[in-house]
């Protein structure tokens, strides 16, 4: 009798210690999966202005906030001081890009903008007059302005886009996932400083892991903001201030944790049905292969 007593003893201090391992943050190594299984959206012929995010990156072991995408109070647009000799009313075009490829190397065919398209997109920034802006440079402006934006840090943003930003003198910000950095069909180290020293290319925040942040926990969120933020900030050698939503997933524990990191934050929402009225959830006009060579003129106001 004593012997059961001993065990039931036992069996009650077990249960009333147990506890179910917590969920870890996602450990952020590199994936080499084909380049497009991180691009921004899933578009074939028929694209529209609104983008939504495919294949992303499974984290399984996160918990789950809320997913719908919520607009905040935070960070309003204000007028810019009045030295600044380009301030108004007018409010920038910006603009988002993933790939300058002739041939697209995947089904996700939309994402491949042609290079003579690019070409003649940026032609019609010169055209307009149009001043370019850096994304952590947007501001009311006096007259059109553009801050032209790719996301995920393709080798092409170097190889193609940027010899023809630089033959024009446009300004662009590039938004790194940094676990690509350096893997097969994405920019280099070397790449990355030479465009940063060329006083042309900016490069923002575009997480560590690319996951949908909207899906992670608040630890998470930080971990994939602030190790993708102090990764760049070493390599280009200035503090990063601008980031873009990886899926454009984010919800109020996402823009509030970003507040404290960013000043600017950009979404994948179209500015066709969603104001530029926070600094936080900057919508951007998605220019796709089938957008054409006069799309981005057609835009500039």
């Amino acid at each position: 009798m004593k012997k059961i007593f001993c065990i039931l003893c036992a069996l009650i201090v077990l249960v009333s210690c147990g506890g179910g391992d917590k969920p870890e943050s996602p450990s952020g190594t590199g994936r080499n999966d084909p380049v497009i299984n991180t691009a921004e959206t899933s578009i074939s012929a028929t694209e529209t202005e609104t983008s939504a995010d495919t294949t992303e990156p499974s984290v399984t072991e996160t918990t789950a906030t809320e997913t719908t995408e919520t607009e905040t109070e935070t960070a309003p647009i204000t007028v810019p001081p009045e030295d600044d000799p380009v301030e108004g009313t007018v409010k920038p075009s910006v603009f988002m890009y993933h790939l300058i490829m002739e041939e697209p190397y995947s089904i996700y065919d939309g994402l491949f903008v042609r290079p003579s398209d690019f070409a003649a997109q940026l032609d019609s920034v010169v055209k307009s007059g149009a001043v370019s802006l850096f994304a952590d440079e947007y501001r009311l402006t006096a007259k059109p302005s553009v801050v032209i934006t790719f996301d995920d840090g393709y080798e092409d943003n170097y190889t193609t886009a940027f010899p023809m930003l630089k033959e024009r003198g446009i300004k662009a910000t590039i938004f790194l996932v940094t676990d690509l950095i350096g893997t097969p069909g994405y920019m280099t180290e070397a790449q990355i400083r030479e465009m940063a020293d060329s006083g042309l290319i900016r490069f923002g925040c575009h997480t560590k892991s690319h996951y949908d942040l909207s899906t992670l926990s608040e630890e998470q969120v930080r971990y994939q903001l602030s190790e993708s933020k102090r990764i760049i900030e070493e390599l280009v050698g200035y503090e990063v201030v601008s980031m873009a939503y990886p899926t454009g997933g984010f919800n109020d524990l996402v823009v509030r944790v970003t507040s404290e990191m960013f000043d600017f934050a950009y979404t994948t929402k179209s500015p066709y049905n969603t104001p530029a009225d926070n600094m936080l959830t900057i919508p951007r006009y998605a220019v796709y292969r089938t957008s054409g060579a006069g799309f981005v003129g057609g835009v500039i106001r």
